[in-house]
């Protein structure tokens, strides 16, 4: 998926798939971060700052020793009924809002759209902008 500011996203799902991956990378100029939810806690959260360089025609890699990354340990669904309980017992606003609910719906609108649109002809492959 393209976005107007140029950021891009690939986001891959499959219920078939014979592997257990509960994984999200982010890639940008100055690393990846990829946090993998089937790893322990200390594990989670990884920052790799690996360099690239151009020598002559190719490219070499200097890998860099991964960093582990801190991420307090929580259930994110137990975390999210307990906020959703206090927002109902004091009137506070949700952490997350109507708005919020819609543009995720939007990006799993055009995962579906993209997926029904290129399961026919893959060499007919366009990118698809969330509204």
């Amino acid at each position: 998926m393209g976005f107007e500011n140029g950021v891009s996203a690939g986001m891959q799902t499959s219920w078939l798939s014979p592997f257990k991956e509960h994984r999200l990378t982010v890639t940008g100029t100055a690393g990846s971060l990829v946090f993998d939810d089937t790893k322990p806690w200390p594990e989670k959260l990884t920052l790799f700052q690996d360099q690239m360089r151009l020598n002559g025609e190719h490219f070499i890699i200097d890998r860099a020793s991964p960093i582990a990354l801190p991420v307090p340990e929580a259930e994110p669904l137990k975390d999210e009924m307990r906020a959703f309980i206090q927002t109902c017992e004091t009137g506070k606003p949700a952490p997350t809002d109507i708005a919020e609910a819609i543009m995720v719906q939007q990006v799993l609108e055009t995962m579906q759209t993209q997926l029904i649109d290129t399961s026919a002809t893959s060499s007919n492959l366009q990118p698809v902008r969330p509204k």
